[in-house]
C-alpha cells in the first residue's frame, strides 16, 4: 500500500490548548501521549484526584530523545473554578455523559467539544490507516503490528489501549503517514475512523450495556469493515465463525489466520495456519517473561518460525496475525517474525509483577471470560503443579449478569479464587446489586467444585494475600478496574519490612 502525506487536523504548534476529560483511562491517555508529541499543550482530568495525581507522576517522565510539550492537570474540583475560555477543545472519554454540566459549559465558552472518537479521528485524517479490531486481543496484536514494523525501519504512529512492558515507552513518531490503531467496538467507536488495512482478532458477546439485542455487535464489526475501500484488506480470525462470516459480507480481499487443526484454519479463508510449539513449562527469564515458538506457515507452503516472548496459545493468534498483516505491508514473513523476537509484551498482559514469599504474582486486564480462561489456561500450562490464586475485579455488572456461567466456568481453572464486588462504571447500580452478583458468582463457582471466596475490597485482599500465599504459588489479578493496585500495596509492604 502506498503511504499518502500526512494532513492531520491536528496543528503541529500555536495556540492550540486541549483539555482532555477522563484522561486517566487507557483511551484518553493514549490521546494524550499523541497530542503532547504534536506539541499540542495538553491539560488532562479526571474524576477521581488520587487517580489524577497517580497517573500524572506516571506520565510526565518520557522517553530518551523524545520532545513532549508539558503536561497539566486539573482534578474536577478545580475546573468548577476554572474558566474554560483558556482551552480551545474539550474531548472527553465515551464514558462521560453528553449532558455533563462541565460539557455545557464548554460549549457556552466556545469551546470545541469532541468525544474520544470523535478527536481520533481527526487526528488521523489523512494517514494511512491500520485499525486493528475485535472482542479480544486489540492491545497485543496492535502492539506486536506496530513494534514488527517500526522495528523492521517503517515509521509509524501508534495509538494503542495500553503500553510496553518497559520502563520508559517508545517515542511517539511525529506526523507519520502511517497509524497503527486499537479500534474499539463499544458505542460504534470505531465508526469515526477509515482503515485501509483490518485485522478482526474475533467476534464474542460483551458490551452487553451497548449491545443488548442479538447480532448488534456483528452488525457494527460489518459497519467498521464496510468503511475499508473497495481496495482495503482484512485479516480475520479464520477460527472464529462470526468473523469470518462478517467480514465475507463486507466483500473485500480477506486475509485469514487460522490455528493448525481448527476447522476454520482449512475453511477457503486460511491463507495463514500457525501452531504454537511450546507454550508449557518455560521457566521465567532473567526479565521475567515467559517464552514460546510459534510455527506459521502460508498456503504458498513458505514457511516462518516466531521466537515470542510472550505465553499463551492467544498470543500465538495474535502473533500469527500481526504477522500476516505485516507482510501485507510490504515486509517479507522472515523479516515480520525477526522483528517481532524482542517483543516486550504489553502491561497488564500477562505482566510479571515479582516475586512475594517465593511466589510469582502476575497482573491481566483480563475482565471477559474468554479472556480469564486464556490466563489461567497459560498459567496452568506453564507452571504445571504449582497452586493458582486469582484475584477478580468483575467489570460491570451488566457483562457479569450476562457472562455468570461462563465467568464461574473460567475461574474455576485457578485453585482459588477472590472474587470483588463487580465494579460500577459506565451503568446505573447500587454496590448492594454489585456485592450480590459477586457472591452469586462465588456460589456458582462452588458448586462447579471449584474454590471461592467473596473478598470485600482491595485492601481486604492484600491482607489476605499476606495470610494465604505460599512459597511455589501463583497469585494472578484479573480486572481492567483496579487489581494492578495490589500489586503496589504489596511492595510498599515489602519496603516496610525491609526498613525494619
Amino acid at each position: 500500500m502506498s503511504d499518502p502525506p500526512y494532513d492531520s487536523a491536528f496543528p503541529a504548534s500555536g495556540p492550540e490548548h486541549w483539555l482532555l476529560l477522563g484522561v486517566c483511562g487507557a483511551g484518553v491517555s493514549n490521546l494524550c501521549h499523541l497530542l503532547r508529541a504534536h506539541h499540542v499543550l495538553v491539560t488532562g482530568s479526571d474524576s477521581d484526584a488520587v487517580r489524577l495525581q497517580h497517573w500524572a507522576e506516571t506520565h510526565r517522565t518520557q522517553a530518551p530523545g523524545s520532545a513532549l510539550r508539558p503536561l497539566a492537570t486539573m482534578n474536577w474540583q478545580q475546573l468548577d473554578d476554572c474558566e474554560l475560555s483558556r482551552f480551545s477543545r474539550i474531548v472527553h472519554s465515551v464514558a462521560i455523559p453528553d449532558h455533563l454540566p462541565l460539557l455545557a459549559r464548554g460549549r457556552s465558552a466556545g469551546c470545541r467539544i469532541q468525544s474520544l472518537p470523535e478527536a481520533l479521528g481527526d487526528f488521523c485524517r489523512g494517514s494511512t490507516q491500520v485499525c486493528v479490531a475485535g472482542t479480544h486481543g486489540k492491545t497485543t496484536t496492535s502492539g506486536m503490528l506496530w513494534w514488527l514494523l517500526q522495528n523492521s525501519g517503517l515509521a509509524t504512529g501508534r495509538y494503542i489501549g495500553g503500553e510496553f512492558q518497559l520502563s520508559s515507552q517508545p517515542a511517539h513518531a511525529v506526523r507519520p503517514a502511517r497509524m497503527v490503531l486499537e479500534s474499539c467496538e463499544y458505542r460504534d467507536s470505531f465508526l469515526t475512523l477509515s482503515p485501509e488495512l483490518a485485522i478482526l482478532t474475533g467476534i464474542e458477546q460483551d458490551h452487553l450495556d451497548w449491545f443488548a439485542a442479538p447480532g448488534a455487535a456483528e452488525g457494527s464489526f460489518e459497519q467498521f469493515l464496510s468503511r475499508l475501500p473497495t481496495s482495503g484488506v482484512c485479516v480475520v480470525n479464520a477460527d472464529c465463525s462470526a468473523a469470518v462470516t462478517v467480514a465475507a459480507r463486507v466483500n473485500r480481499r480477506i486475509v485469514g489466520v487460522g490455528q493448525a487443526g481448527q476447522q476454520g484454519a482449512d475453511s477457503a479463508a486460511g491463507t495463514w495456519t500457525y501452531a504454537a510449539l511450546s507454550d508449557s513449562g518455560q521457566p521465567l527469564s532473567a526479565t521475567g517473561r515467559l517464552r514460546q515458538d510459534v510455527l506459521l506457515w502460508h498456503c504458498s507452503g513458505e514457511q516462518v518460525r516466531v521466537r515470542l516472548s510472550v505465553p499463551g496459545r492467544h498470543n500465538a493468534a495474535n502473533a500469527a496475525m500481526a504477522v500476516a498483516a505485516g507482510v501485507e505491508l510490504g515486509l517479507s514473513p522472515s523479516q515480520a517474525a525477526a522483528a517481532l523476537a524482542d517483543f516486550p509484551g504489553m502491561q497488564r498482559r500477562l505482566e510479571h509483577r515479582g516475586v512475594w514469599r517465593g511466589a510469582d504474582f502476575f497482573d491481566d486486564y483480563a475482565h471477559h471470560p474468554t479472556a480469564v480462561e486464556a490466563v489461567l489456561s497459560t498459567l496452568r500450562s506453564c507452571f504445571p503443579g504449582r497452586r493458582i490464586l486469582a484475584v477478580f475485579e468483575p467489570h460491570q455488572c451488566s457483562r457479569l449478569r450476562g457472562l455468570m456461567s461462563a465467568f464461574a466456568g473460567a475461574l474455576s481453572l485457578a485453585d482459588e479464587s477472590y472474587v470483588l464486588p463487580a465494579l460500577r462504571v459506565r451503568e446505573m447500580a447500587a454496590p448492594e446489586e454489585a456485592l450480590g452478583l459477586s457472591r452469586q458468582l462465588v456460589r456458582l463457582i462452588r458448586n462447579g467444585h471449584g474454590q471461592a471466596k467473596i473478598a470485600a475490597d482491595l485492601d481486604h485482599v492484600a491482607v489476605t494475600l499476606d495470610h494465604v500465599v505460599r512459597p511455589g504459588d501463583i497469585v494472578v489479578t484479573l480486572g481492567a478496574g483496579r487489581t494492578d493496585t495490589i500489586h503496589d500495596q504489596i511492595n510498599r509492604r515489602i519496603q516496610r519490612d525491609s526498613a525494619a
